[in-house]
């Protein structure tokens, strides 16, 4: 993790998100609790291990049920970090209940199912994105 400091205008009035999928989606829930900007509201896992381990390491709730984040008006976004194949169904969850979607690559397996969630973020004025992590030491 680098120490470099990057200003955001809303540094003040996060952006509050809660990570689905604790593989990789670990890794990016702490990445959010260093990121000016984001505030990591909770972290959900179907294994109730990884999630509890995450969430307490980081502080903050845990859950098995995504449900729990849906309903929660607090949280503003999701981020699908799940096995790939997985992203659309459960953005589209998210965009029924009103919340942005972050996504991890790829955004889905099946060309369809993409369609389906791009067209539900744009009937619903939701934000739909699909994260490409590029690393590069400095």
């Amino acid at each position: 993790m680098t120490d470099m400091k990057v200003t955001r205008p809303y540094e003040y009035d996060p952006v509050r998100i809660a990570v689905v999928g604790l593989g990789m989606g670990a890794f990016r829930a702490a990445q959010i609790t260093h990121t000016p900007g984001m505030k990591l509201m909770g972290v959900c896992d179907i294994v109730e291990e990884k999630a509890k381990k995450v969430g307490t390491e980081l502080s903050v709730p845990w859950t098995t049920r995504l449900e729990d984040f849906l309903d929660n008006p607090e949280v503003e976004a999701i981020y699908i970090v799940t096995p790939a194949g997985t992203h659309c169904s459960i953005a589209e969850s998210c965009l029924k209940s009103g919340k942005h979607v972050l996504s991890t690559k790829p955004m889905d397996a099946n060309a369809e199912a993409c369609r389906r969630a791009i067209m539900l973020a744009d009937e619903t004025g939701l934000l739909l994105g699909v994260d490409f992590d590029v690393r590069q030491e400095v």
